[in-house]
């Protein structure tokens, strides 16, 4: 049974050879490998559990015997294949080479390339990982002379246990090619970047971020690297085989939205090649509050945004610091989901926004929380409480890609900002950069910039910086015939080890369904059996999920297992790795770690093209419907916890695939059972699902009813109970005429058109309804019912709202009796229902019981630990009112005194609501 909790484990091994005798010691052992160790099982770096767990030093291993050393390598072999983890295996000491072969040696060795008495590492370490089929990858770090020898051995002799016939994940590090090695350099150059982080790395560091480092720590070696392929440093490899997570970066407040967007910015930029339409951008950018860049799928207009947000790959065309926070949207995305990625991005960039996202929140009081816009609340808001020298400046890319009502609630989040900006008093400082296809409606004086196509000398500097032959690159030139996508596509063949021209498409404009058949087949694809059961269940769960890293690993395991594919997240990431190109990930490697495709027309124009006869599809509703049963088994509507990532990703995506599997009552199940958590945010997800269901359904449908009812319930919590009221009086006649007159959501549309009645300015006649609506309810229900109990509340509020404060008190005494025998004396209701009584008891005339009864409640709230701050405020500014209409100015004047200060810069008068 594999242990989860534990993903990574390290195993280092130091040790001199005693038969070289005492002059040929290596002075840095053995510190420097327990200081290589000390780095790899810090939480905060490496991140690694020991590889042998019962040894009292753990996986640090000096100076072994030659069967200690290999009983070593064994074991911590089998504890990290039965976790399921990575194992990472550093050796550090003596090497040499004997008819080819690489040798590492150990305390008793010979040193004369006797297999029985030297560790043939090479040899030892293919056959480990081929019978260890649950490893989830190895790391192999080897500091000795000749080591690269060993690197040789793995690229062309470690074939079938890597993308041959066993599939197992490993990348090997060598300190030399086949020379000698030099005072444990590259080792220390190892520890000092894990130390110190590499800025423009992603959140972890893998093999090749260290190419540099290790050049320049190391300069009189060589240092080698093989990946899984038989690649070398310029080959992608698998990013879930990191050596630290990259201290130059990581932040313990983070949050997934944000470090979905660093990874999405670092695939990006990856070999990014700096272009005209690079600088328009920059140059309208520093003079425009807002500029919009278009462009057509597959132009870089993707790229062009994570590049201004990574400044150290332009080659200092885009300023440091140019851009605090950027977002690519989806057509899952919200604005929640989106404000709370660019508030991630701004944390990390503007001191003081932590402590001004939480001032702001202080300000705002119930019905602010519930009705201020996403943007407003968690960024724009706590950006105006920070006084800056410069403007903040946001990108949002694929602004078309959003649902319509996102879409038209981000242009409005926008332009009030910009108009606040340009005159307003208050001004976040906030300027923007938007993409989106050309047919994009424009934003009123945004400046537009239209994406150039790249030429050939652009696409040129591109190929080569992946380091493709100059030989190779005038065909993939031609080829590319001016478009980023297809030289994308092109460089991802070019770069494999073996790659031959004559391979690439005879036609000098092939097409895109042609560039993702040779990937899919470089992938194995034409092997049938690993097309079935590897790659197109892996495919198709990223695909139907959407672009970028947005599918939790556990569900996309689940999933892909339940379509016949890999069913544990080792054996998945096999899968990933074959794919590499085509699927982007977020902490890779990590628990956490999230998988996407890395492009729309991956899915849109091919993957879901069978019509037009490409060569590998997937069944797109199949795939949502093994997502739709993954998330019912993990993370259950039932059971809905939105801090569970598999919950959180539920309550945004389990509506899409439900749809897509034509389940529209699940649909509605779903998003009622999976509340967000302001109304404001519910009313942009229920007006786009009801248009929807009407586009599908019938009026009369109960989905449709539903959706209605929703939407107007959330307009009015959201602050527009006048769109509400209108909203539950077209409703009604058709819900009487589908549901009847008694059915209970009928009576809940009732009882909530009377409230909006009420609340849109008309307290009488909202009275007058629920005096009507509460004794028919309580025909068909208890007085106890949940259904009664709201009529009931709500009638006594807009008896007193309408004028009567005598009767609202009567009622509300009655209410208390009725609650409190549903109810335990602490239920938040029973608190509530006491604040109202109290408070019209005050109204009725009765200061001095009105005191008393909100003194008790404030005695109440000095012992809660978690007293909510509306009600504390409530209590003590109506204990201060009545305190001086019972008789005691002076008292009321200190308590009045007291309170100011804690009402902050905003909030307004406490108020009193019931429910």
């Amino acid at each position: 049974m594999s242990n989860p909790a534990i993903g990574r484990r390290a195993l280092v091994i130091g040790s001199q050879c005693d038969a070289l005798g005492e002059s040929s010691k290596l002075s840095f052992l053995p510190d420097l490998a327990a200081e290589l160790y000390e780095v790899l099982i810090d939480p905060h770096l490496g991140a690694c559990e020991p590889a042998l767990p019962r040894r009292h030093c753990g996986g640090l291993l000096l100076d072994p015997t030659h069967n200690a050393a290999l009983n070593a390598l064994h074991n911590a072999f089998a504890w990290a294949n039965k976790d399921g983890a990575l194992l990472f295996v550093a050796v550090l000491g003596h090497g040499m080479v004997k008819y080819g072969d690489f040798f590492f040696l150990s305390r008793d060795s010979s040193g004369t390339g006797d297999y029985r008495r030297d560790v043939f590492l090479s040899h030892a370490l293919k056959h480990l990982l081929g019978d260890c089929g649950d490893l989830n990858g190895l790391i192999v770090w080897v500091d000795s002379c000749h080591s690269g020898v060993a690197a040789q051995q793995a690229a062309t002799e470690w074939g079938q246990v890597g993308l041959g016939q066993a599939a197992r994940r490993y990348e090997l590090l060598s300190a030399a090619d086949d020379r000698p090695a030099y005072r444990g350099d590259f080792t220390r150059a190892l520890i000092s970047t894990l130390r110190h982080g590499i800025a423009g790395a992603g959140e972890t560091i893998d093999a090749r971020d260290l190419r540099e480092p290790l050049k320049m720590g190391a300069k009189a070696q060589r240092p080698q690297r093989v990946t899984i392929d038989g690649g070398q440093w310029a080959a992608r490899g698998d990013q879930g085989l990191w050596l630290s997570r990259n201290h130059a970066l990581y932040s313990a407040q983070d949050n997934t939205a944000s470090v979905a967007a660093q990874a999405r910015v670092g695939e990006l930029t990856d070999y990014l090649q700096p272009t005209e339409t690079l600088d328009a951008l920059v140059a309208a950018a520093k003079v425009h509050d807002c500029v919009m860049l278009t462009g057509p799928r597959g132009t870089g207009k993707s790229t062009l945004a994570a590049a201004l947000a990574q400044p150290s790959v332009t080659d200092g065309r885009v300023p440091d610091g140019f851009v605090n926070a950027i977002i690519f949207a989806t057509p899952l995305s919200t604005m929640n989901t989106l404000s709370s990625a660019l508030a991630g991005g701004l944390r990390r960039t503007v001191k003081g926004f932590s402590q001004a996202v939480n001032a702001f929140d202080e300000r705002l009081d119930p019905a602010e929380r519930e009705s201020l816009p996403a943007l407003e609340r968690q960024v724009m808001g706590p950006l105006r409480l920070i006084k800056r020298r410069r403007p903040v400046r946001l990108v949002i890319d694929a602004l078309d890609e959003l649902p319509k009502a996102t879409e038209r609630a981000l242009r409005k989040a926008v332009t009030d900002a910009r108009v606040r900006r340009n005159g307003e008093s208050g001004s976040a400082g906030v300027s923007f950069v938007l993409t989106a296809r050309p047919g994009a409606a424009p934003l009123a004086g945004a400046c537009r910039i239209a994406v150039t196509p790249p030429g050939d000398a652009a696409i040129g500097a591109y190929l080569r910086r992946r380091e493709i032959p100059d030989d190779h690159i005038p065909a993939l030139v031609d080829r590319a015939g001016g478009n980023w996508l297809h030289a994308y596509l092109l460089a991802e063949q070019a770069v494999r080890p073996g790659f031959d021209p004559g391979q690439l498409p005879v036609d000098l404009a092939p097409s895109l369904a042609e560039l993702y058949t040779t990937e899919l087949a470089a992938a194995g694809a034409e092997d049938r059996e690993r097309w079935e059961t590897q790659l197109r269940p892996v495919l198709a769960v990223c695909a139907v999920a959407g672009v970028g890293p947005v599918l939790p690993l556990p569900l996309a395991v689940a999933a892909a297992a339940r379509l016949g594919g890999p069913n544990t997240p080792s054996r998945f990431r096999d899968s990933v790795v074959r794919l590499s190109g085509l699927i982007v990930r977020a902490k890779p490697g990590q628990p956490e770690e999230q998988v996407g495709i890395f492009h729309l027309s991956l899915r849109d124009d091919y993957l879901l093209k069978p019509d037009l006869g490409v060569q590998f599809t997937i069944d797109g509703p199949e795939a949502h419907g093994a997502l739709a049963e993954a998330l019912a088994e993990l993370a259950p509507v039932q059971q809905h916890d939105p801090e569970n990532p598999l919950h959180n990703y539920a309550m945004r995506a389990e509506a899409e695939h439900l749809w897509a599997c034509g389940d529209t009552a699940d649909v509605v199940k779903s998003l009622t059972w999976r509340p967000l958590e302001r109304a404001v945010d519910e009313v942009e997800r229920w007006q786009r699902w009801k248009a929807r269901l009407d586009d599908r359904l019938k009026p009369e449908d109960p989905a449709v009813l539903t959706a209605r009812s929703y939407l107007a319930y959330y307009t009015g919590t959201a602050g527009d109970p006048a769109a509400a009221r209108d909203q539950y009086s077209n409703l009604l006649p058709l819900r009487r005429k589908v549901s009847g007159l008694t059915h209970r959501d009928t009576w809940s549309d009732l009882v909530a058109l009377a409230r909006f009645t009420g609340e849109a300015g008309d307290p009488v006649a909202a009275r007058d309804q629920y005096s009507d609506l509460l004794p028919a309810i309580e025909k068909d229900y208890e007085p106890t019912d949940p259904l009664a109990l709201l009529a009931r509340a709500n009638l006594a509020y807009f008896t007193g709202e309408a004028g009567d404060p005598i009767a609202a008190r009567n009622q509300y005494a009655r209410l208390l009796e009725i609650r409190q025998e549903v109810f335990e004396p602490t239920h938040p209701s029973i608190f509530t229902t006491r604040m109202n009584l109290a408070y019209f008891t005050g109204e009725a005339g009765e200061p001095l019981v009105a005191r008393d009864a909100f003194a008790e409640l404030l005695e109440i709230l000095k012992h809660d630990s978690r007293p909510a701050r509306s009600h504390t405020l409530t209590v003590r500014a109506h204990l201060a009112r009545f305190t001086g209409e019972a008789g005691d100015p002076v008292g009321a004047r200190d308590q009045f005194k007291a309170l100011l200060p804690t009402l902050g810069g905003g909030a307004g008068a406490p108020t009193i609501r019931t429910l």
